[in-house]
């Protein structure tokens, strides 16, 4: 049984073994090479990237901060407080509590079932990816979208939530070391 198990192995790995290593992962013409003066010409309201893993983020300023439209895709799509604040490209930070309000508040967000979306509601993604805690799993999986907020506890985080298809929101409290989404800001 062993020895069959062996030959089927080496079988499948054999033909791999002739690949071009560069061409395993990437071709090279798919490869380029990012340098930190990638955002030199950047402003507000342009695209940024990230010239760490080449992804691009449109941006939009309201009241004097610059915000990224799309949830950070850094370490993970998801990330604890700590990888949120470590992630974070020189310059940018977790938004506000506060600042959070603002701009939902901008956006259309409020107690009014009646008001109209203004337009700057469709210039944001406002992901329902909910949150994964340390002890009960993924919770809100496309019903709540989950955001880090400046926080100063070591252990308690503050987070903003974002119901799916609502135009309301919520504050709250959690262990830093759950996992959600990150927007960053930069002044």
């Amino acid at each position: 049984m062993k020895i069959r198990q062996t030959l089927l192995a080496l079988a499948f790995i054999t033909p791999l073994l002739a690949l071009p290593i560069d061409g395993l992962l990437n071709s090279p013409e798919e490869f380029v090479a990012l340098s930190p003066d990638i955002n030199d010409e950047w402003t507000p309201g342009d695209t940024w990237v990230d010239w760490r893993n080449g992804m691009a983020y449109s941006t939009v300023e309201f009241d004097d901060v610059v915000w990224m439209t799309a949830n950070f895709k850094g370490i993970s799509k998801q990330m604890s407080y700590q990888e949120a604040e470590i992630s974070a490209p020189t310059g940018w930070r977790l938004p506000t509590s506060e600042e959070w309000s603002k701009l939902l508040k901008r956006t259309g967000f409020s107690s009014d079932p009646n008001q109209i979306i203004p337009e700057e509601y469709y210039l944001f993604n406002f992901e329902s990816d909910g949150y994964e805690d340390p002890l009960m799993g993924m919770i809100g999986r496309n019903q709540v979208g989950f955001y880090w907020t400046q926080s100063s506890d070591n252990e308690i985080a503050s987070y903003i939530s974002v119901p799916n298809r609502e135009l309301r929101y919520t504050h709250g409290k959690i262990s830093t070391t759950a996992k959600m989404a990150v927007r960053y800001v930069k002044d």
